[in-house]
């Protein structure tokens, strides 16, 4: 057996442990930068769909108080007053 095996070993993991640091220090900023800006640009849109929507609802209330908010397949918004609601959910619990 060789005696020096353990300390090839160590110095062998200690070299790939530096070489994956110096990699990340080097080439971890630009991926960084790539992930960050899909980031900013999925919480942008998030944050424009969250705001249409509280408009929308906003639109919905302003016009016949209490209602709920559908779109359509075309992505038109359509506003269901609360009423409607109400009769209908009796008319199908109501046979």
């Amino acid at each position: 057996m060789n005696r020096f095996t353990p300390l090839f070993d160590l110095i062998l993991v200690t070299s790939v442990v530096l070489a994956i640091a110096y990699l990340l220090g080097v080439f971890g900023p630009a991926l960084d930068e790539r992930d960050s800006a899909s980031a900013i640009d999925a919480q942008s849109q998030a944050q424009r769909e969250y705001r249409r929507e509280l408009a929308e609802a906003k639109m919905c209330r302003e016009m016949h108080g209490e209602s709920l908010v559908r779109h359509t397949a075309d992505g038109e918004t359509v506003c269901v007053p609360r009423g409607y609601i109400r009769h209908k959910s009796q008319l199908a619990s109501n046979p």
